[in-house]
């Protein structure tokens, strides 16, 4: 497909213009590329609208602004175009994000004394902290997350908040192996507990031996370097996760049973 992109550093202008308040036109700086068909912007004003309405819904019930990961993931996955061109590149969403929801993303992440991180907007010259782009971390949860069985393909996506999201799934390399991910989100959010986690997820306190979710995420990918995931069924990736588990805890601080 043709798609439009910003170059990164004149977004990154762009958008540090628009912070400081100042009025900027971003289509002057738009390239179109690609081929086939072009994907229109009613596409992505669609998926804005729809964001930006689920945040006036949070501020109207005054809600914690985090929930918008929970409500907007399957909004952004649905809706897009399953291209591995648009997907694949960080510009298509620099600019999805700097010229559709900037205003709904400086929200969800106010920042504190340092102001707001650009990396937000996956604005950064370094290619691993385009990543951190909101709009692309949403789609991920969606993807990571999806199943084709069930009534509600999006259930697990809705489970765990943003450090989980984040720190545990995003950031670990997960997106390199669907089924590894699957199966870690599904062990830590088994359906009989309807959301609740399995095992701590917490700070970890090695003096009381209190450890958790951070653990496992650690002894995941340390196993990684010999044994290859992707080869692995459903029921053997649940036994490894099982067995890499062991001296871990609940959120009630005891042994989680094997």
């Amino acid at each position: 497909m043709r798609y439009k992109i910003i170059d990164m550093q004149i977004a990154s202008d762009l958008a540090r213009s628009k912070l400081a308040g100042e009025s900027v036109e971003c289509s002057k700086h738009e390239q179109e590329i690609g081929s086939g068909q072009p994907l229109s912007d009613a596409v992505l004003l669609a998926i804005a609208q729809d964001i930006k309405r689920i945040r006036k819904s949070i501020e109207k019930s005054e809600g914690d602004r985090t929930e918008l990961d929970r409500r907007a993931f399957e909004v952004v996955h649905r809706k897009l175009p399953n291209d591995p061109d648009i997907l694949g590149d960080s510009r298509f969403w620099g600019r999805f994000a700097l010229v559709f929801l900037f205003d709904t993303i400086v929200w969800r992440f106010p920042g504190k004394k340092a102001g707001f991180n650009l990396e937000n907007l996956g604005l950064s010259s370094s290619i691993g902290r385009r990543r951190e782009n909101y709009l692309y971390k949403l789609w991920m949860r969606g993807e990571l997350s999806r199943q084709e069985k069930g009534g509600d393909p999006y259930r697990l996506g809705r489970f765990g908040d943003i450090d989980f999201w984040t720190s545990h799934v995003h950031r670990q390399g997960f997106s390199n192996c669907r089924s590894i991910a699957m199966e870690f989100i599904r062990y830590q959010y088994p359906s009989a507990q309807k959301g609740v986690p399995r095992l701590f997820h917490g700070e970890e306190d090695s003096a009381s031996g209190k450890f958790g979710v951070r653990t496992l995420v650690k002894r995941v990918r340390r196993l990684w370097a010999t044994v290859e995931y992707a080869l692995l069924d459903s029921a053997e990736l649940q036994a490894v996760l099982k067995e890499l588990s062991k001296g871990l805890v609940g959120p009630d601080g005891k042994p989680v049973s094997s």
